[in-house]
């Protein structure tokens, strides 16, 4: 049997929304409301900057000693195969630098986000949350990143092995793939249900996250 869905349009036989008709690309009649602060997202976003800052002081602290070339590189085995000048290792931190604070700042406007779910007044809070949730979490995932990076290539120069080594391939891509896939499974799961009070559902769910 096929219900109606919120925005209009119906569901899938079954109460499963259809998630490639859900894409939603247009923000002008979204509401513009920010979900409550969550424990989960201020820690997050205090890791995604103190990473950011860790990097800038290992480059600064490893500065002095560094040779003048150091590895700008590295292979999918983790080893080094590109060379440049030392003063491209402060290109790290300062990727990471703008990257993570605007995550952060987007957190505050999550209503511009393009989302697997239209949203509307029923679903807004909730889908919110997890908007707010994934930026903070690829935050965290880029500050650490990048902090790991900044080690390895400091320890590479210095001759040593990183602690990365093979795995700094699969340390990029993994955590943000995982995150990405988990934010659409939850974003989809939280669509309410036909005939299900939208209100009542989107503030128990939030009340009942971390």
């Amino acid at each position: 049997m096929h219900g109606q869905c919120a925005h209009g349009g119906r569901w899938s036989r079954g109460g499963v929304p259809p998630v490639s008709s859900h894409f939603n690309f247009g923000h002008g009649d979204r509401p513009k409301v920010r979900p409550p602060k969550r424990t989960g997202d201020l820690v997050l976003n205090v890791l995604a900057i103190v990473s950011v800052l860790a990097g800038v002081v290992v480059v600064a602290w490893a500065w002095p000693g560094l040779p003048d070339t150091i590895p700008i590189h590295f292979n999918a085995a983790g080893e080094a195969d590109g060379w440049g000048g030392k003063a491209t290792l402060w290109l790290l931190p300062a990727i990471s630098g703008v990257m993570v604070p605007a995550m952060l700042a987007l957190q505050r406007v999550p209503w511009i986000a393009n989302t697997p779910i239209a949203i509307d007044e029923t679903n807004a809070m909730v889908q919110y949350a997890l908007i707010v949730r994934l930026l903070a979490v690829l935050a965290c995932i880029v500050g650490v990143v990048f902090l790991l990076i900044v080690i390895e290539t400091v320890v590479t120069a210095h001759g040593g092995r990183g602690p990365l080594g093979a795995w700094m391939l699969p340390a990029l891509i993994a955590p943000m793939l995982i995150t990405l896939v988990w934010y659409i499974a939850a974003a989809v799961k939280a669509v309410p249900a036909p005939g299900s009070g939208g209100d009542e559902d989107q503030s128990d769910q939030l009340s009942s996250g971390a």
